[in-house]
């Protein structure tokens, strides 16, 4: 009898941590990872990414639990432009036949002047490096997690394409920017 006492007792203490966090899945065919980088300085070369992939679990009593991965194809690239698109699937760029696989794992998730931030560990090309999404206002995004069974979240983040081996060094990539703007649209669905 005092074992079930015992165990009772942990449940209603861990019962409200465990209540606090909400599962959310990807929708990955409403998702969309949009990017832009500048060209030859005269123009903004703009594509996306889609069928991403992933979860993200919210604990909004303790941050610390909270966490996001996601993945994407990076032979869906598209930029309105076959021939590029093509090239930028080959091994001058995103090498897709060896590392189709692009990944973010989140290490911790913080709040910045009221602002939600996702650090993780982002891999393009079989490189990993660290990054920083901003997705917002914090309290914005609660309500959204709080009040519906399906809702929008938009991060941003800049990297430096050298930085994950996407150059081929060549005449071919002079004038292109070296720092990409991206934009996450992640359409996610609560997971019963």
């Amino acid at each position: 009898m005092k074992v079930i006492h015992v165990l009772l007792a942990m449940i209603i203490t861990v019962a409200p941590g465990l209540a606090s966090a909400s599962h959310w899945i990807i929708n990955s065919e409403q998702s969309v990872i949009n990017f832009k980088v500048s060209s030859m300085k005269l123009m903004t070369v703009k594509g996306n990414f889609i069928n991403v992939k992933g979860e993200v679990v919210y604990d909004e009593s303790d941050i610390s639990k909270s966490s996001v991965t996601a993945e994407v194809e990076a032979k869906t690239v598209n930029t309105g432009n076959n021939k590029r698109d093509e090239h930028l699937r080959a091994a001058d760029f995103l090498d897709v036949a060896t590392h189709n696989r692009m990944e973010f794992t989140s290490t911790r998730l913080a709040v910045n002047n009221g602002r939600l931030e996702i650090h993780g560990n982002l891999t393009i090309r079989g490189i990993t490096k660290n990054v920083v999404l901003d997705a917002g206002f914090k309290d914005e995004i609660e309500k959204e997690l709080k009040d519906k069974s399906h809702c929008i979240i938009t991060a941003t983040s800049e990297i430096n394409r050298i930085d994950f081996g996407v150059d081929n060094n060549s005449f071919l990539t002079y004038g292109i920017g070296n720092n990409v703007q991206i934009t996450l649209n992640i359409d996610l669905d609560e997971s019963k």
